[in-house]
């Protein structure tokens, strides 16, 4: 439930960039993301391009962009974070789960994204669901290209350990439109101060990558701080309030 909200926000947000391409005749997303520069703030993030066979490294991909974490960094992440007073517990718990499964593995771990489904894409009432359908590339929705052949796969990698790391430039990025690891990325605030926006990591063309956040004048729980029970007792309220109306 909570991977279908996310992939809801994330749709709905890049549909607005989509429409104002479309009604403003822009030719390229830059275009789009400098039309809203009075809403955006910007920090450029400097990055290693060398991939070290040597090393072990946490592998993330979507349909743009391969992301990897050099596990020396995640753990120094880690250590920091689990001194971290005002983290909460579930946090933490999920960092010592991730630092077992390392521990215990002498490969490479990975983790692919997949794209809202179709049929979930439909439900929803999202634009071009028809174009959508033939463009989506099953499992994930787009090719991969992760060499995933002895590795294993993490049943999640979190958001915001992504987006903590890269955003300190402790992470690899690899645009898989240039096949090439890149040294330059952007890291964009978006705030249209009534409560929308969003914060994502960019390609240097301002082609976004990495959703880290999207911003909403609906005030929901923090789910990654929420025990499994927390929420399914949340979403229980919901619905009952849902049939209540």
């Amino acid at each position: 439930m909570i991977k279908v909200f996310k992939h809801i926000l994330i749709a709905c947000f890049l549909t607005t960039l989509s429409s104002c391409m479309f009604s403003q005749k822009m030719t390229s997303y830059k275009e789009v993301v400098e039309s809203y520069d009075k809403y955006n703030t910007y920090r450029t993030i400097r990055l290693d391009t060398v991939y070290n066979p040597n090393e072990r490294y946490i592998e993330f991909e979507n349909k743009v962009a391969l992301i990897l974490l050099d596990t020396k960094d995640f753990l120094n992440y880690v250590s920091e974070k689990l001194n971290d007073t005002l983290l909460c517990f579930p946090k933490k718990q999920y960092l010592k789960s991730t630092v077992d499964t390392i521990n215990h593995c002498p490969t490479n771990l990975y983790f692919i994204e997949s794209m809202m489904s179709p049929k979930l894409w439909k439900q929803f009432s999202l634009p071009k669901s028809k174009k959508y359908e033939k463009a989506f590339i099953p499992p994930y929705g787009y090719e991969s290209k992760l060499d995933t052949i002895s590795k294993k796969r993490l049943k999640t990698l979190k958001i915001w350990v992504l987006s903590d790391l890269c955003i300190n430039g402790k992470c690899l990025v690899f645009d898989k439109r240039i096949n090439s690891f890149v040294d330059e990325i952007f890291y964009i605030i978006t705030d249209f101060k009534d409560g929308h926006g969003g914060e994502n990591l960019l390609f240097e063309d301002k082609k976004n990558f990495f959703n880290v956040k999207v911003y909403s004048d609906i005030i929901r729980p923090e789910f990654d701080c929420m025990s499994d029970n927390e929420i399914k007792e949340y979403y229980e309220e919901v619905n009952k309030k849902w049939r209540e109306k």
